[in-house]
Order: structure tokens, then C-alpha cells, then sequence
């Protein structure tokens, strides 16, 4: 990280040093270092628009509602993740397009918002299904049955997570499998039904 910050303070201004803020970031984020990434993402995002660089501005536009949804700043991300939204879709990338939407859906959530939430995550899950993405797949609809639980719509909660079980099943996915456990053993204790819980 020390000898990144060294070689970026005498980089020119161009797409390289865009693409050594994305090392830095990277390396900050592998070292749980939070504090530092938004400043990180901020600089590579102003020299990406600085010099209209597309690739630069997919990642940061990401990178920099990241770092604010780490920071617990899930207001401020969702503009960006919306910007980033709407660069994906232009381009005709479906799987950037879900990306955005996943996290969208998380924003949203952590802000109380579940209708938006579960429209976001409704939206990747299309991507996911179509492309046949199972393990995408399966962990988004993880995500929607717990706004279904949320919200005490039990039956679909229900639905949802026992597709999202059969789906780790096949991919063998243990952990998966443990955590759509889990979820199913929680809505059943919500709703009294305790032996199907244990």
C-alpha cells in the first residue's frame, strides 16, 4: 500500500493512474482498511470523469457507493449505484445490471425501504434466472425471502427459501445449505411452528 500511495503521487493523470486507484483501493479493501477506501474511490472517480474514461468510471462509480455503504452511508450510495445502474444498461451488461441491482436492494434495505429493496432484488433475480446463474441465483432469493419475512408474508417466505435450498442442493453448496436452513428454522419459530424449526 506505502509503495502505491509512492507511485501514484508521481503518476501523470491519466487512465494508469485511474487503473493504480484501483490497486490501492483493492489492496485497502483486502486489509479491511474502510477508513481510507472512500477517499480513494473519490480521487478515482474525479480523475475518471476528469478524463471521460469509461472503464474507470464503471469502476468507481461502483467503488465509491461501496465504500459509502460500508461507512454505513446507504443514503448517499444509492445515487451512485443508480448512476452505475443506468452506465450497465446503456452498455447492454446483464450481469453489471444485477450487480448494481443487488446492491441497490441492500441499500434499501439497510435504510428500511423493503418495497424497493425487494424490487431491486426482484430485477436481478430475472437476470440471474434467464442466465441461468444458480448460484446468484440462490443467494438473491435468500435475500428476497428474508423481505418477505420482513414484511409477514410467511407462505412466500417459505416458497422462497425452500427454492433457494433446492438450488444449494444441487451445487452442493454446504454453507448455502446451512444458511437456507437457518432462515426456514427462524420463520418457522416466528410463526409457531417449532418442531419444523428444530
Amino acid at each position: 500500500i506505502d509503495s502505491l500511495q509512492k507511485t501514484l503521487a508521481a503518476m501523470p493523470e491519466d487512465t494508469n493512474r485511474v487503473m493504480a486507484y484501483r490497486l490501492l483501493f483493492r489492496a485497502l479493501y483486502a486489509e479491511d482498511r474502510s477508513g481510507a477506501l472512500l477517499e480513494v474511490a473519490e480521487k478515482g472517480l474525479a480523475l475518471s470523469r476528469k478524463l471521460d474514461y469509461s472503464k474507470g468510471l464503471s469502476l468507481f462509480i461502483f467503488y465509491k457507493a461501496s465504500a459509502l455503504d460500508i461507512l454505513g452511508r446507504g443514503n448517499e450510495s444509492i445515487p451512485l449505484f443508480e448512476e452505475g445502474l443506468q452506465l450497465a444498461k446503456n452498455k447492454g451488461d446483464q450481469q453489471a445490471v444485477a450487480d448494481y441491482l443487488i446492491n441497490l436492494g441492500t441499500a434499501y434495505y439497510s435504510l428500511g425501504s423493503m418495497d424497493k429493496s425487494l424490487q431491486n432484488y426482484l430485477g436481478a433475480y430475472d437476470i440471474y434466472k434467464l442466465s441461468n446463474q444458480k448460484e446468484s441465483l440462490s443467494k438473491v432469493l435468500n435475500n428476497i425471502g428474508i423481505i418477505y419475512r420482513s414484511q409477514e408474508k410467511y407462505d412466500r417466505a417459505e416458497a422462497i427459501y425452500k427454492e433457494s435450498l433446492t438450488i444449494k442442493r444441487e451445487l452442493l453448496d454446504t454453507l448455502g445449505m446451512a444458511a437456507a436452513y437457518q432462515n426456514l428454522a427462524a420463520l418457522y419459530s416466528i410463526v409457531n411452528r417449532h418442531e419444523e424449526a428444530i
